[in-house]
């Protein structure tokens, strides 16, 4: 017996339906499995504090351009810093990558992200 066009039409419907609730279901499934499986983000060689040992031991203009300040001022805002305020290194970020950071920040208005990129470091770190 032939099928009418409407429910073919209605077959059609619930298939497709089938078929999207499916493909959903799917793709969620792969970004749970995704969110499970931790991959590091900041996989550069080159950390945070690295970089400003290369900056400090590099070109003057360098450094000027990327923090804002001569190598020499930096250097005596750190020692003003560990005897006015009392800042220092904690266990995992030295008190010359903290200031660089701020410094880098407020020189060049990067985003947290491209901050993190840089330092290597976690949005959490970089807010500190």
């Amino acid at each position: 017996m032939p099928v009418a066009r409407s429910q073919k039409c209605r077959i059609a419907a619930k298939a497709a339906g089938i078929i999207i609730t499916a493909c959903t279901a799917a793709s969620g499934l792969a970004a749970a499995a995704a969110a499970c499986e931790k991959v590091p983000m900041h996989t550069s060689k080159l950390r945070g504090q690295d970089w400003v040992e290369e900056l400090l031991h590099g070109h003057d203009g360098r450094f000027y351009n990327q923090m804002g300040m001569h190598k020499h001022v930096f250097k005596q805002l750190l020692r003003e810093l560990q005897w006015k305020v009392d800042l220092d290194s904690s266990k995992y970020i030295t008190i010359e990558e903290q200031v660089a950071i701020f410094l880098y920040v407020a020189v060049t208005g990067q985003s947290n992200r491209k901050v993190q990129e840089r330092f290597q470091r976690s949005g959490d770190t970089i807010s500190k």
